[in-house]
């Protein structure tokens, strides 16, 4: 997407202008589905419904650490193993363990969760 359509773009009238858009509509495509995420805990919070902000801040604040914490472990923290007691995640770095708990625990479980609670108009 990166390498082969910015010259696809750049040999059509009006590229520049297209593969702009198309690139700026990208950017948002891959931040909506974040922002929708924090919406949950958010509503559920009775921060939000006295009016505050405050747990908007903390779930962004979480968000923004968790993924510093994911980018520094493929480099300045590429030798810690937050989780080394732990037999079977031993070898993980930070990332590799966001990413287990993400793919086996909380993805399965969002999507029954999901699916049970979209069937009975939960």
């Amino acid at each position: 997407m990166f390498d082969v359509l910015p010259r696809a773009f750049t040999e059509m009238p009006g590229g520049r202008f297209i593969g702009t858009l198309f690139f700026l509509l990208l950017v948002f495509a891959a931040l909506m589905p974040s922002i929708a995420s924090i919406e949950p805990p958010w509503l559920g919070s009775s921060a939000v419904r006295n009016g505050q902000s405050a747990a908007v801040l903390r779930c962004c604040g979480c968000r923004v650490l968790l993924g510093i914490g994911s980018v520094l472990s493929f480099n300045l923290w590429s030798a810690w193993h937050p989780v080394a007691f732990v037999p079977f995640l031993s070898g993980m770095t930070f990332f590799g363990v966001m990413d287990y708990v993400s793919a086996k625990h909380h993805a399965p479980r969002r999507s029954i969760l999901t699916s049970v609670l979209g069937r009975f108009g939960g």
